[in-house]
């Protein structure tokens, strides 16, 4: 149990210079929040820290989804969405994700998904924002 703490207090540490982006929720899903930490890294990386609470199983609101799905786009009008991850859900509704993106500036999207490794988002998004990392 003390492990805990110590992996929470090092990812913290490792935000510190990070751009905190609050999620937006959808229609699908207007009790769901969290925010994004973003930062970027050496080799001209974005990382990204995805955190939710209060999400419900992906099933119960996409009929057949299994996965919650992590989306980033680029701002001009022919970037297509990236699958950059799946949430894992605590029995709270909370989740976690860390993850990598070669894009600075980009809406970021969560999706219910049939499979965590969807290619294309499907439906309405349940959370979302605009990241500008620094």
């Amino acid at each position: 149990m003390r492990l805990v703490p110590l992996a929470i207090a090092l990812v913290l540490a490792a935000c510190a210079g990070s751009n905190a982006v609050r999620l937006v929720p959808g229609k699908a899903a207007p009790l769901a929040e969290g925010h994004v930490d973003a930062w970027r890294v050496d080799g001209g990386q974005t990382r990204l820290l995805v955190q939710v609470k209060r999400l419900s199983e992906p099933g119960a609101l996409v009929p057949g989804a299994t996965a919650w799905v992590v989306w980033v786009q680029g701002l001009k009008a022919d970037h297509k969405p990236a699958n950059v991850g799946v949430l894992r859900l605590d029995a709270e509704g909370g989740g976690l994700l860390e993850t990598l993106t070669p894009l600075a500036d980009f809406g970021l999207f969560v999706t219910a998904e049939a499979s965590g490794t969807a290619t294309a988002p499907r439906g309405e998004a349940a959370l979302s924002t605009q990241v500008h990392a620094k």
